[in-house]
């Protein structure tokens, strides 16, 4: 009766933890005997044990799942912004959380600035300028490893700026979580998610966000290959024109020399020598 009851509850997909104290109840009910209710006891636990598992495993394959569609989303996009934005949609729905959002370096200015976010409510984030080593965002650009806080405003690891805590405050963040976006051996990047209430992060969570964080590493570093590949372009495209022009020139120089020199082999005076070469510089012929 006991195994049947708890093979059923797992098999059905809306059960609750409380489902499973429901066939122990009855038996206490019916006044089975102690040992009968000492072997529910073990199956319910058991039971519950391989719940967990299943639902690990039904949470990893939608993880799987998200992670697949998101690489297939993003090979569609060209454009720099989209696919960062696209990023950060996926790591709030990923993780569940409320906001997520990106910051990259700027080498010129040694700070940080936010270049995609999902969820927030406020215009203070994407205004935000992250000064060098401050907040969450600062620890992981400067450790290189994932970082998080239970508590942002109570965490006295990081570096709190009034900026910073300004915009945390205005955003309602409270527990956040953050991952190098790392290209070759530089930490380009800082890619973060936030609870507006307290909540752990997983090391899931850490491994999911991880693989976002490398997706957008590679969507900067095509988009700069890209970038180099247009300015190459336009550099050829002016050179060629460059070229072309010169030896057009070097063919009309090479068509006058050769009329000159036949007004001399045809024994032409110097008059008439000087006379076509006049004209032919008043004609735009000549290349000096």
């Amino acid at each position: 009766m006991g195994s049947a009851s708890y093979l059923e509850l797992l098999l059905a997909s809306d059960t609750d933890v409380a489902d499973f104290d429901e066939p122990l109840t009855q038996a206490r009910a019916k006044g089975a005997p102690a040992d009968q209710l000492a072997e529910l006891e073990r199956e319910r636990a058991l039971a519950l044990r391989v719940r967990e598992i299943l639902i690990g495993h039904r949470r990893h394959q939608a993880e799987l799942q998200l992670l697949n569609d998101t690489a297939h989303d993003l090979a569609a996009l060209h454009d720099l912004d989209a696919v960062l934005q696209a990023i950060s949609d996926r790591a709030r729905r990923l993780l569940d959380c409320d906001l997520a959002y990106i910051s990259l370096s700027d080498r010129d200015r040694g700070d940080s600035y936010i270049k995609a976010a999902s969820g927030n409510i406020s215009g203070l984030l994407r205004a935000l300028r992250l000064p060098s080593g401050a907040g969450v965002g600062g620890m992981v650009a400067r450790t290189g490893a994932p970082y998080s806080v239970l508590s942002y405003h109570e965490d006295k690891s990081i570096i709190h700026t009034a900026e910073i805590d300004r915009t945390v405050r205005a955003e309602k963040m409270v527990s956040l979580l953050g991952v190098p976006v790392v290209l070759g051996r530089h930490v380009i990047g800082v890619l973060l998610a936030a609870h507006r209430e307290q909540r752990t992060f997983s090391g899931r969570d850490v491994n999911a966000l991880s693989m976002l964080a490398a997706h957008a590493a590679v969507a900067i570093d095509n988009s700069r290959l890209l970038g180099e590949a247009r300015a190459a372009a336009d550099e050829l495209r002016v050179a060629n024109a460059t070229t072309r022009s010169h030896a057009e020139d070097l063919e009309r120089s090479a068509a006058v020399h050769e009329r000159l020199t036949r007004l001399v082999l045809d024994g032409k005076g110097v008059e008439d020598v000087v006379q076509a070469a006049a004209n032919s510089v008043a004609a735009g012929a000549w290349c000096w």
